[in-house]
């Protein structure tokens, strides 16, 4: 289930309620990441097994050093905590270059035919095309 931050403000009461949906083997995806209310917090308290980093950040991936110490970072915290990472809004060959570089986990994009998900590895759960090897 993908959830933006700003759904999480009220950390408290939409805790609760997502560990036991968490329990029920729901999983979340934190949407567009670092773009709205971003808060370390967030990813500590509550069951969240993915991050969704925003398409602004990947659009200027291969341009920016800035943009590239970012995505490579939060794909590295992500990691760290046992998440797995999508790149949202991948449209060049070069930036896919980059985020397998990266390690990061998928890409979404019209990079493949519209915004649907890639897989960056060798584990094709989920139906989707293996492009590197498993860091697992």
């Amino acid at each position: 289930m993908e959830i933006t931050e700003r759904v999480v403000l009220n950390t408290n009461e939409i805790a609760e309620r997502m560990a036991e949906l968490a329990k029920m083997g729901i999983r979340f995806a934190i949407d567009d990441f670092g773009t709205e209310y971003s808060s370390l917090q967030h990813l500590h308290r509550l069951p969240i097994s993915s991050l969704k980093i925003d398409c602004s950040f990947i659009h200027q991936l291969c341009e920016s050093s800035r943009s590239y110490s970012l995505v490579k970072s939060v794909i590295a915290m992500a990691h760290s905590l046992q998440m797995t990472v999508i790149a949202e809004g991948v449209e060049h060959e070069d930036q896919m270059r980059v985020l397998q570089t990266l390690d990061c986990d998928f890409i979404q994009g019209f990079l493949y035919r519209g915004p649907r998900l890639r897989r960056l590895s060798n584990n094709s759960s989920m139906g989707l095309m293996p492009l590197k090897v498993d860091r697992h």
